[in-house]
């Protein structure tokens, strides 16, 4: 799991790999460990007269999460419950995708223990989101009020601008 964001002010954020959050139930990602993506990120890539935009997972909706949100004073956007045709950082995600399968191929075959594959994919994710050019970050901002059009137009239903994303990855 990994978390970025982007502004047409501050550019793009660093590419962070989100560790488990061992306390969870089942070991997996939660709002502690969004809070702790937060904490090192929301200085670097906010302002206070930002507006910061995040999708609807759980996580994200969280109590915890508002809470750090309202005591740290950032103003999330309300956004609609099923909204990727509008989210920008969806269809930014298939870059580091394409170019992670261009530039490791052998990433697919990597045999070894489950963490020196995690550590190798997240260190070419990492390459990968760092080698975007700012032009497509500009062209997804520059493509919002188009977005936003669309999405009127088609009364909520999916647009020329749908990404279809399961499970966290983009298929």
């Amino acid at each position: 799991m990994v978390w970025a964001s982007f502004s047409g002010a501050l550019g793009r954020s660093d590419l962070v790999v989100i560790e488990r959050d061992k306390e969870s139930p089942k070991g997996g990602y939660s709002a502690r460990s969004y809070v702790q993506v937060l904490e090192d990120q929301i200085p670097q890539i906010y302002k206070p007269d930002f507006q910061f935009m995040q999708d609807n997972a759980p996580i994200h909706k969280s109590k915890l999460i508002a809470k750090w949100f309202k005591e740290n004073v950032v103003d999330v956007i309300n956004w609609p419950p099923y909204s990727p045709d509008l989210n920008p950082i969806e269809h930014a995600w298939v870059q580091p995708k394409e170019t992670l399968y261009k530039r490791f191929p052998e990433i697919a075959y990597m045999r070894g223990s489950k963490e020196e594959v995690i550590k190798k994919l997240s260190e070419a994710l990492v390459i990968c989101w760092n080698e975007i050019a700012p032009a497509f970050f500009e062209s997804l901002i520059n493509s919002m009020e188009e977005r936003c059009d669309a999405v009127i137009k088609a009364k909520g239903w999916h647009t020329r601008f749908c990404v279809i994303v399961q499970c966290g990855r983009i298929e």
